[in-house]
């Protein structure tokens, strides 16, 4: 394989990509650059999506596989996307090519992927600005009747690496610094997050499942004390156990015949969603009994907007990066209107109108479940091949120690070469032994209009598109409601 590369460790012959004389831009400081990628890998997955896995995965339990991988396969990853991107100053097309024009296929990935994730992700983000408005009336619109049910069923954690965002944010950067304590401060933060944002966010679970469990015990009140001429206020939430057990002791046959719900707290703490369930219904019903609802609503969705619209920017900067690095633009067009301002967004403003027809929530589910999860794998796996085993794990070690001062510790050196790349195989093998058994599914409100043929093609070409292996499933269940 023929590097394009010079030899690492000589400061007067690193490669800048200015093949037209243009010097590539950089930086204004450190703190604008690590803000930004804090801001691409702080999500709204952070806030709607972890505390959904802590809570069904155990717990505190769950935090032991994660932590794990956030050691031995996020960090090392993470690590080395910032490195290559700062060595070789280009976006993620450009810096696979660079290594072997093989791997082509892995920056072209990266970029679609990218591309297929601002279109739905725009949609989120327009969601929670329609809510935020929506929050500054008395009452709450949503408190008189549920409007967008249909907007449940989202779920998505954050993949911020192997999508050429963080590669195009360190291109930026001067080669001479720290990449290494960038990626462990970006990591950690990015983690940290996910943690502490899971305490409201139980708080907020807890408190609607408290509310759920007293609305239940009181219409079961209601009905005792209908049937057994029982004065008012004589049955509480406190005795109420006390109530049903004489009652039913005595007048077993009567209280078998009235329409009496289990009332379990754990059956609604169980209950709760993630995605856009958590942030559309659960949270918006469970504010509504919030003193100071109105305040607590506009807080939230705007956290959220924030989030969604720092994520976006890396989003689409891996998508723009590739293409004014691959001078698509003619030299006639200024690149500001063909790459930032005009027709990349007005590409993605059209095609993302889709999410906003009567199936819109359909789209949404279908690019969400599937655009980021078995091209995540690949693109990462391919990722750390390239580097490792191709452009040569001495060689990258040389580049480290002409960049930051020092070279790789035995921790990252055994991660790049064994843990991380095992890692991300077995999760894919396990991923697809799981999809061929269950088959891929997308929720349907009324499963009797389901059609399985146009779903399964549509899956097919979602995941052609990352240029990598494609492992297809014989059908689609639908049926799912």
């Amino acid at each position: 394989l023929c590097l394009s590369l010079p030899q690492a460790g000589l400061p007067e012959e690193v490669m800048e990509d200015n093949k037209g004389g243009e010097e590539r831009p950089k930086w204004n400081n450190k703190a604008e650059y690590l803000l930004t990628c804090i801001g691409f890998a702080v999500g709204v997955g952070n806030v709607w999506r972890f505390p959904y896995l802590c809570q069904i995965y155990g717990g505190g339990a769950f935090l032991i596989p994660y932590l794990i991988a956030l050691v031995f396969q996020g960090l090392p990853l993470l690590y080395l996307e910032l490195a290559i991107g700062q060595r070789l100053r280009m976006g993620s097309i450009g810096v696979w090519n660079s290594i072997s024009p093989y791997l082509g296929g892995v920056g072209v990935a990266s970029m679609v992927v990218s591309f297929s994730v601002c279109l739905f992700y725009n949609t989120i983000v327009a969601w929670v600005l329609w809510y935020l408005f929506n929050s500054f009336q008395e009452p709450l619109p949503w408190s008189q009747c549920p409007l967008n049910h249909n907007n449940t069923g989202m779920k998505r954690f954050e993949y911020i690496m192997a999508f050429g965002g963080l590669i195009s944010f360190s291109s930026y950067n001067s080669q001479k610094n720290d990449c290494e304590r960038d990626a462990v401060v970006v990591g950690v933060i990015n983690s940290a997050t996910s943690i502490y944002a899971s305490i409201p966010i139980f708080a907020i679970l807890g408190f609607k499942a408290h509310t759920n469990y007293v609305t239940c015990l009181n219409g079961n009140i209601l009905e005792l004390t209908n049937e057994f001429d029982i004065s008012d206020m004589n049955i509480t939430v406190e005795n109420y156990q006390q109530w049903f057990d004489s009652l039913n002791g005595t007048h077993p046959s009567r209280v078998s015949n009235l329409n009496l719900k289990t009332c379990d707290m754990q059956t609604f703490l169980d209950q709760s969603a993630s995605g856009t369930g958590l942030a559309f219904i659960v949270f918006t019903e469970a504010v509504i009994s919030m003193p100071g609802s109105q305040v607590w609503a506009v807080l939230f969705f705007v956290m959220l907007f924030s989030l969604g619209l720092s994520s976006m920017f890396g989003n689409l900067e891996g998508v723009l990066t590739p293409l004014h690095d691959l001078k698509l633009v003619p030299k006639w067009m200024p690149n500001e209107l063909f790459t930032g301002k005009t027709i990349i967004c007005l590409v993605l403003f059209l095609v993302a109108l889709i999410f906003c027809l009567g199936s819109g929530n359909y789209w949404l589910e279908i690019f969400n479940s599937y655009v980021g999860s078995i091209p995540f794998l690949i693109i990462a796996f391919f990722e750390i091949i390239a580097v490792v085993y191709i452009y040569g794990i001495g060689r990258f070690s040389d580049d480290l120690e002409f960049m930051t001062g020092r070279r790789p510790n035995i921790f990252w050196k055994v991660c790049w070469l064994v843990i991380s790349p095992l890692m991300l195989f077995v999760v894919l093998v396990a991923y697809v032994a799981v999809q061929a058994q269950t088959h891929p599914t997308y929720p349907a409100w009324n499963p009797d209009y389901v059609s399985a043929a146009f779903p399964n093609l549509l899956l097919w070409d979602l995941q052609s598109w990352d240029p990598s292996p494609f492992f297809p499933q014989n059908s689609l269940d639908s049926s799912q409601n």
